[in-house]
């Protein structure tokens, strides 16, 4: 239950930063959400790669650019 509601919030403040952010610019930086993120919600609480791709999708569906930039990303192996 602490999971859903940590990743409920979290895609809320997803949404007011990117709301936020689009006024001005036609592209996110995933490091850059993820420090302003942090602040609210400790970044233990969701995995880095769970967040980036949930920056990730809300900036599509923003019709933003996303700029994958976080040092240290782990993609793992590509899905066929």
């Amino acid at each position: 239950m602490a999971d859903e509601f940590t990743r409920a919030r979290m895609q809320g403040l997803i949404e007011q930063y990117l709301e936020t952010r689009g006024r001005r610019y036609d592209y996110v930086s995933v490091r850059a959400a993820q420090r302003a993120l942090e602040q609210i919600v400790p970044s233990h609480a969701i995995p880095d790669r769970v967040l980036d791709d949930m920056i990730a999708t809300h900036a599509i569906a923003h019709g933003l650019c996303v700029h994958f930039d976080r040092e240290g990303r782990d993609d793992g192996p590509i899905a066929a």
